[in-house]
């Protein structure tokens, strides 16, 4: 449930998680949040030139704050727990409106 990805589940989210913990946390997240952005954007590529995710997520209407993330999820260093948390929130609200086949 969304509940779940926002508060975190399995008894996580009660703010005493340790460092290294929080580390996988946000690791796993940041794992999940460039995957689903990647696949959804990788269809849309098309012929010798590649065209940036920025351009592709926009055109299938992803949040582009969700891809400002991920690009710093995979470039700089992992954004903070509870705004991954909301990124996994919006991508499945975004899916759920329609984009989960």
């Amino acid at each position: 449930s969304q509940a779940a990805v926002v508060g975190g589940g399995g008894g996580l989210s009660g703010g005493s998680l340790g460092l290294a913990s929080e580390q996988m946390l946000r690791s796993a997240y940041a794992m999940a949040l460039v995957r689903c952005v990647n696949g959804v954007c990788d269809g849309g590529q098309r012929g010798t030139q590649a065209t940036s995710v920025q351009t592709l997520a926009r055109r299938v209407g992803l949040p582009v704050w969700v891809v400002e993330l991920r690009h710093d999820s995979s470039h700089n260093a992992l954004p903070a727990l509870p705004l991954l948390r909301l990124a996994a929130a919006a991508l499945l609200e975004w899916l759920r409106r329609g984009h989960l086949r």
